[in-house]
């Protein structure tokens, strides 16, 4: 056997080798991003130029890593991440936004060819509306976290690619206003819902 012969096997030896490794594994991390639209009007900003744009409770951006858990031989996967969702308005003399960081369970059923079907909950922290203007005060409102509930539809695009279109429900308590170093009680004020319908990709690997 000449050496390219013995080079060639060797390489068809570490595809296969590879390949079966792949084959087997059940465990991937899992990136994730998408849009999502709904919920309470936060606040409505209003620009010099006579246009205006809402903080709404359910948009806009939301990004995530984890974990998905999808064994081969089950019709059935796990996914968990960590999540940063946030809607935002900026302009030259100030900056307006609306964030949440959730932490993501989803269980799906993948029995479906190409498809999976799924439900989970919504651990939301660190729930905030704050609004800085050139010259002013910070002014920024505290939520209580709140537990939330998503369902999606996913289609495969890749091995461990996926595209979903999904629906949350949720909504968040005031609890305090805080304008500089002052701070005031919004215990006794409504619930803000934060409904939302929106598409996302989850690529694993």
């Amino acid at each position: 056997m000449n050496k390219k012969m013995l080079l060639a096997a060797v390489a068809a030896c570490f595809c296969s080798l590879s390949a079966q490794a792949d084959e087997g594994r059940s465990v991937y991390f899992a990136l994730t991003g998408g849009l999502t639209f709904g919920g309470d009007e936060i606040a409505t900003i209003e620009y010099t130029n006579g246009t205006s744009t809402e903080l709404r409770a359910g948009n806009l951006v939301n990004i995530g890593a984890g974990l998905l858990w999808a064994p081969a031989d089950m019709p059935m996967s796990v996914q968990a991440t960590l999540n940063y969702h946030v809607d935002d308005a900026s302009a030259d003399n100030g900056h307006a936004s609306f964030s949440r960081v959730p932490v993501e369970v989803m269980g799906y059923y993948n029995g479906v060819s190409k498809w999976r079907f799924g439900a989970g909950l919504r651990f939301v922290n660190s729930v905030s509306a704050e609004f800085k203007r050139d010259g002013l005060a910070t002014e920024t409102i505290e939520f209580s976290n709140a537990l939330g509930y998503v369902f999606e539809a996913g289609y495969r695009f890749a091995k461990q690619g996926w595209v979903n279109g999904r629906v949350g429900i949720e909504e968040y308590e005031p609890e305090t206003l805080k304008v500089g170093s002052l701070r005031y009680d919004l215990s006794n004020e409504n619930k803000v819902k934060a409904n939302y319908g929106g598409v996302n990709i989850v690529w694993g690997f």
